[in-house]
């Protein structure tokens, strides 16, 4: 089980007129050159880590890969088994391209009970909402950053002020995709 590589952000900052939509050429969300390294590298690890244990050629008896439906988690899949499984002389399909196709199946996010991030869970939600609206340490950070909170939600857009530190990953998401993807 592994997750995707770096990405692109999912959501964006209202008032950052310097991060749009268009200023990501794939889009958002989607998997960076650096996430496909990145998953790359991870299927050489697991090669070299469990080499003798798997084959190293793919079999459809040895492995099964299932990825949720996102363009990110399948095309992370794919460039994890291209380096687990490098093809072998005879697996090699066009002479420039060093590469053997290896199926990654996937269920429509609707039925994905397994892997959707986004499936409904009245009592998980029930019990993050206690935490950030109960929560003695959660409070306290709010608190102590009270100053901070009300200027990042004066300067992010978001309709919250102070933005709640629940929403704070609406903040950070946008941010560490720009400083990961531009470094």
């Amino acid at each position: 089980i592994w997750r995707h590589g770096d990405r692109t952000p999912s959501v964006l900052i209202p008032t950052d007129v310097n991060n749009t939509e268009e200023t990501w050429e794939l889009g958002l969300g989607e998997l960076t050159k650096l996430g496909l390294q990145q998953e790359f590298r991870l299927g050489r690890f697991l090669r070299e880590r469990y080499d003798g244990f798997l084959s190293k050629k793919y079999s459809p008896f040895e492995i099964y890969v299932r990825s949720s439906d996102y363009n990110r988690t399948l095309v992370s899949a794919q460039a994890n088994m291209a380096g687990l499984f490098s093809p072998t002389d005879e697996e090699i399909f066009m002479p420039d391209i060093k590469w053997r196709p290896i199926p990654v199946h996937t269920i429509p996010k609707y039925l994905d009970k397994l892997l959707n991030d986004e499936i409904s869970c009245p009592n998980a939600e029930a019990e993050l909402n206690r935490v950030y609206e109960e929560d003695a340490k959660a409070k306290q950070i709010e608190r102590e950053n009270a100053n901070m909170l009300r200027y990042l939600g004066e300067k992010a857009g978001f309709g919250k002020i102070p933005i709640p530190l629940k929403d704070m990953w609406h903040l950070f998401d946008p941010l560490n995709s720009i400083v990961r993807f531009r470094n």
